[in-house]
């Protein structure tokens, strides 16, 4: 697949595969993939953490989420027999490395970090690790600032209802 968006949809499939719905997933890719700029993590009342970037000045979240969410599955439609296997691996890929992390699964890690690089990955795979790693840093994450979102609150709510 020769499209330079080719990364984004292998992330979008990996994710909705994962069972994220279409949009949330296109978010995610375009939070992970769409900028080079530091990702900020603070703490919605020490129990969720709340992680944001910049996008380039010429993207709009909401707009370049929508094109990859339908932009993806039409590349995915109409990719060749190669095109489509590079895609599947590289979705089982990145669900693997999404399995294996929480896990502390780190020869699981390596070797689909391995596998990944071999598809043409490592450029995206570190600009994408060296992001969250500086974000994950320090622990002491300061308050999140501003009203939170309905998505915020809903998993406040549920979290609370837990304990």
């Amino acid at each position: 697949m020769n499209d330079p968006g080719r990364f984004e949809v292998a992330a979008w499939l990996a994710f909705t595969e994962a069972g994220m719905d279409p949009y949330p997933a296109a978010y995610l890719v375009t939070f992970l993939l769409t900028s080079d700029e530091p990702i900020t993590t603070r703490s919605i009342e020490g129990v969720l953490l709340q992680s944001t970037t910049d996008l380039p000045m010429m993207v709009a979240p909401r707009g370049h989420a929508d094109r990859v969410r339908r932009k993806a599955p039409e590349a995915i439609a109409r990719a060749d027999d190669d095109e489509r296997a590079w895609l599947a691996r590289s979705a089982t890929l990145i669900a693997a490395l999404i399995k294996f992390v929480p896990e502390d699964n780190w020869l699981g890690v390596q070797i689909t970090l391995d596998l990944l690089k071999i598809e043409g990955w490592a450029d995206t795979i570190l600009r994408v690790a060296d992001r969250i790693g500086a974000s994950l840093r320090d622990t002491n994450f300061p308050p999140a600032e501003g009203p939170l979102s309905r998505a915020a609150k809903r998993l406040l709510r549920e979290l609370r209802a837990k304990k």
